[in-house]
């Protein structure tokens, strides 16, 4: 056979084959997060560097966050967990999946729960939230304003 036609041959035989069922699959977690959604991607793979001694991370305005032992968010944030944090720039940054620290406007207190919905009324964007490990979601709306930051690493 001719020298060119065995290498189309071939190169036609590979291109079969990468279309064949033995490219690999994608991984699927076993088991379910209990409020089934995921936060954004907030850090960029090329931002972050890993090192046999250190793990650097290229991000701005990061902050060391730390949590009281409430339960909420278990089984992703307990009193054992560290996180960083950043600060958000506008209402369009935090999508469905986030986990977000605000100020309750009537309580005060800080409260870290996940965004699960999006919603605007004549006041603006709205963000309805719910910790992990609870039943119901919150009772309130947050409001962008209300929202201190984002939790973007989680360190176990």
């Amino acid at each position: 056979m001719d020298k060119k036609i065995v290498i189309v041959l071939v190169f036609i035989a590979f291109l079969i084959g990468m279309h064949s069922k033995n490219l690999p699959e994608t991984e699927m977690p076993y088991g379910q997060v209990s409020s089934g959604l995921a936060p954004t991607d907030w850090i960029k793979q090329d931002k972050i560097r890993v090192y046999p001694n250190f793990v650097q991370i290229n991000l701005r305005n990061a902050k060391w966050a730390n949590f009281t032992n409430t339960n909420s968010m278990i089984p992703v944030l307990s009193s054992k967990s560290n996180a960083i944090q950043i600060v958000p720039e506008k209402p369009e940054d935090i999508k469905i999946g986030d986990i977000v620290s605000f100020r309750n406007e009537k309580t005060k207190k800080r409260i870290i729960h996940r965004v699960i919905g999006i919603g605007s009324d004549i006041t603006g964007i709205y963000f309805i939230t719910k910790g992990d490990n609870n039943k119901e979601q919150d009772p309130f709306k947050v409001r962008f304003s209300d929202i201190e930051r984002v939790v973007v690493a989680v360190i176990y």
